[in-house]
């Protein structure tokens, strides 16, 4: 198991197939806010990250 820290202004796709950049983190409940030009900002877990910058991830690996 390796640790994949999730970062203020990565890039992530989630399982729904929406995209977007990481502008905040809560540590708190293991969220993240997505955000994406010309759209409104997503509030979700950490679970439903399927991609981080381009790269296929295993959710349970990420670290806020």
């Amino acid at each position: 198991m390796e640790n994949i820290k999730v970062n203020i202004n990565d890039e992530v796709k989630l399982w729904n197939g929406e995209e977007g950049t990481v502008t905040e983190i809560d540590l708190s409940t293991y969220e993240i806010l997505v955000t994406k030009e010309n759209s409104y900002p997503t509030k979700c877990h950490k679970m439903n990250i399927r991609f981080l910058n381009g790269e296929e991830v295993d959710a349970k690996d990420l670290v806020l």
